[in-house]
């Protein structure tokens, strides 16, 4: 079952009380800044996923014991404990343990594979949200070492600074309306790229699941505003040749962006040609050749 508003409140309540337990959080933590220890303490001081399993277990068991309590508020606290313990019990591999992030700042080519989640959706959204949540911070923290760089180096131009790109590779898998928070994430963290000397890559093999054509009820309101936000922030938009069936899907996504004759071209595209879109600037077609070792790696152009 999905997690409901109050479900999402009394977790955000009962995980920090278990930080608190252990010593690592505040109820008013602004007022203890200086002895927060959350962002302080090595990655082995952190709690693990079966300490706030058990911690879930003792809380639900003090509630029953009470004389009066809220039946929603046990029922969610039950529903919070039956979750995280399944996850526990079948997938102790992935969330049971210290984290192995390591610090990605130094490295210049990072990649997640999630291939052997697919069939996991679940568990495929928490760690790609996780991702994200990671990669946002990275790309802040670039942003502002760039900006230090400037102040102390007036002369230096913007393109020899470090920048950073985030290639996503058959984002199908990623953009749909199963995903919201982290379709949410990805179009936040791309409407901060520019400033932070950084841009996005994605690739997708078809639209459908990803776009909706207007009046379809499979999907929310706010999943069709994150999308048009990540399609509106591309500043180049690269098309092969395109089904029939995609044109609505692509001029709900990109009204104002692109007319009904330039949706039209992609159609008539043949084999290797591609259609780039500027924003704002205009439109080139041309045709793509693959090097030798490029077909013997991805096996020609399909």
């Amino acid at each position: 079952n999905q997690a409901t508003g109050d479900d999402m409140k009394v977790f955000e309540n009962v995980l920090t009380d278990f930080y608190i337990s252990k010593g690592i959080w505040f109820r008013n933590p602004t007022v203890h800044v200086n002895d927060l220890r959350a962002t302080q303490i090595s990655k082995e001081e952190y709690p693990v996923l079966s300490d706030f399993v058990n911690y879930l277990y003792d809380t639900e068991r003090r509630l029953t014991m009470r004389r009066t309590v809220s039946p929603y508020l046990l029922a969610s606290i039950s529903r919070i404990k039956q979750t995280f313990d399944t996850m526990l019990q079948t997938q102790a591999a992935i969330f049971e343990g210290i984290t192995e992030f390591q610090d990605i700042s130094k490295e210049k080519v990072v990649t997640f594979d999630f291939s052997g989640l697919k069939g996991q959706p679940s568990i495929f959204n928490a760690q790609v949200f996780s991702v994200l949540s990671l990669v946002s911070a990275d790309v802040t923290n670039n942003g502002k070492r760039c900006k230090q760089i400037m102040l102390q180096n007036p002369q230096i131009q913007e393109a020899d600074l470090p920048h950073y790109v985030v290639n996503i590779a058959d984002a199908q898998n990623l953009i749909t309306p199963k995903y919201q928070t982290s379709v949410d994430l990805l179009a936040d963290i791309m409407d901060g790229m520019g400033e932070n000397f950084a841009g996005v890559i994605i690739s997708v093999h078809s639209l459908q699941g990803i776009l909706f054509e207007k009046g379809a009820n499979n999907y929310s309101a706010d999943y069709a505003t994150a999308v048009k936000r990540i399609f509106g922030l591309m500043q180049y938009r690269v098309f092969a040749q395109t089904n029939e069936t995609d044109l609505p899907l692509l001029a709900e996504a990109l009204a104002g962006s692109m007319s009904r004759s330039e949706l039209e071209t992609l159609v008539n595209l043949e084999k290797g040609d591609l259609f780039m879109n500027i924003a704002s600037v205009g439109n080139v077609v041309f045709h793509q050749e693959l090097m030798d070792n490029e077909v013997s790696r991805y096996g020609g152009i399909r």
